[in-house]
């Protein structure tokens, strides 16, 4: 194992680091090294955790992944390469990933559609593609991991239908961020979700006009966020009541209407609740 994370480091990544062939474990995060991934970093057949996250890159995602692809994506569980820099867009190379268990790909520059062989991931928990470039309709590739525990998607140009099939094999689920795109959530009224959140953010899909019945069957929420999602009921009364750990509500930028005093009469443990801009 070689942790060389947060050092202020500075440079190219040393071609030399292709020697330690023995590595399972390397995490150069957090430093001021810059260029691209040495093609030697191929050799390091028996890694299994990389985090690149927090680097000076200026690299295209698909060479990253076809440096990593031959040896080392048949072993790998852990790929983070955060905040550093990739452009470019994914290719089909991270099908070869078939026991990744976490992929963090936050705040780069990718964009386009995930590729269709990212549905072969199928041992992946932990996904994190937020505030990139990515378009298309991501449920298309992502539907089939029934282990995604985690999925964040925020902050990107996705867009699309999402619909009842869609979402029926993400049965694991306990994060939902996907604010920030131009989803529209196509689902009948007596849709119940195989998961379970402890998480929900689709700021700025469109739901439909009624209040979400489905989230009566997410009893384990704690933080929700549904704010400009085109709401125009009034909230209703189950909502209220509904015995619930949530710590952080926000239903603003919608056409809610009504009166709030249920609120008032029963005392409710939710710590922020954010109204604004309602009727």
């Amino acid at each position: 194992e070689l942790d060389l994370s947060g050092n202020q480091l500075e440079g190219n990544i040393p071609t030399s680091l292709g020697n330690l062939t023995s590595l399972v474990e390397l995490d150069l995060s957090r430093n001021q090294l810059e260029g691209n991934i040495p093609t030697s970093l191929g050799n390091l057949c028996n890694l299994r955790v990389i985090d690149l996250s927090y680097l000076k890159l200026n690299q295209q995602v698909n060479e990253l992944l076809e440096i990593l692809a031959p040896c080392i994506s048949h072993g790998l569980t852990r790929l983070a390469v955060q905040s550093s820099r990739l452009s470019g867009h994914l290719t089909d190379h991270i099908g070869a990933f078939k026991n990744i268990d976490t992929l963090l790909f936050s705040n780069n520059s990718i964009g386009g559609a995930l590729p269709r062989s990212f549905g072969k991931l199928s041992s992946l928990r932990y996904l994190d593609l937020s505030m990139n470039k990515f378009s298309g309709n991501p449920f298309e590739s992502l539907r089939s991991l029934s282990k995604l525990l985690s999925l964040h998607i925020d902050g990107n140009l996705f867009h699309g239908v999402v619909k009842e099939d869609d979402l029926a094999n993400l049965t694991s689920l306990t994060e939902f961020g996907a604010s920030g795109n131009n989803f529209t959530l196509k689902v009948g009224p007596n849709w119940r979700p195989n998961f379970r959140l402890s998480y929900l953010d689709v700021t700025s899909w469109q739901l439909s006009p009624n209040f979400p019945s489905w989230i009566q069957s997410q009893n384990k929420l704690q933080y929700v966020g549904l704010s400009n999602t085109g709401i125009l009921d009034s909230i209703p009364t189950w909502f209220w009541e509904t015995p619930s750990q949530i710590l952080y509500l926000n239903l603003s930028y919608n056409h809610i209407h009504g009166e709030i005093e249920t609120t008032l009469k029963n005392p409710i443990s939710i710590q922020t609740i954010d109204l604004s801009s309602n009727h």
